[in-house]
C-alpha cells in the first residue's frame, strides 16, 4: 500500500500544478501556491523514502532507486522556489525524440563538413520552432 500512496502524493503535486495553469497564475503567485500546496506534500514523500531506505537491503534494485532520489532531492524540489519551472521535463522530450526519430535518416551525411552543416541547420530550425519564429524569415 505504502507505493499506493507515493502514486497519490506524485497525482496530488500534479494536480496543483493543473489548478495553477487553469487559473492563470503568474510567475510570483505559482511559486506561493506550490509553497504552501505541494511542499508539504513533497516533503512528507521524501520522509517517506528516509524511511523506507532503513527497510531494504542496500544492493536492492529499489534500495538503489531510493538512494537515487534521496540524492537528487534538491534537483528534484527545484520547481518549488521557481513559478517558472516546469514540473516535469517533457517539453525537452519532445524536442529530443526528434532526434531519435531522425537518427537513422543522418548515419549517411555525406561527410564530416555535410554532418556539421545539417547540425547547424537542424539545430536553427528547432530553435526557431520552440521561439515560434518561422525559420524561413
Amino acid at each position: 500500500m505504502e507505493s499506493a500512496w507515493s502514486m497519490q502524493a506524485i497525482s496530488q503535486i500534479s494536480k496543483v500544478e493543473r489548478d495553477a495553469t487553469e487559473i492563470v497564475l503568474d510567475v510570483e503567485a505559482r511559486r506561493a501556491l506550490r509553497e504552501e500546496k505541494s511542499r508539504p506534500i513533497a516533503e512528507s514523500f521524501f520522509e517517506w523514502l528516509e524511511s523506507l531506505r532503513d527497510t531494504m537491503l542496500p544492493r536492492s534494485p529499489l534500495a538503489k532507486a531510493v538512494g537515487y532520489a534521496l540524492n537528487q532531492r534538491e534537483a528534484l524540489l527545484s520547481f518549488l522556489k521557481d513559478g517558472r519551472l516546469k514540473l516535469d521535463n517533457n517539453r525537452a522530450e519532445r524536442s529530443l525524440r526528434q532526434v531519435a526519430v531522425g537518427r537513422k535518416n543522418w548515419l549517411f551525411a555525406g561527410s564530416a563538413k555535410g554532418a556539421r552543416r545539417a547540425a547547424v541547420l537542424y539545430t536553427l530550425v528547432v530553435s526557431c520552432k520552440e521561439l515560434g519564429i518561422n525559420p524561413f524569415d
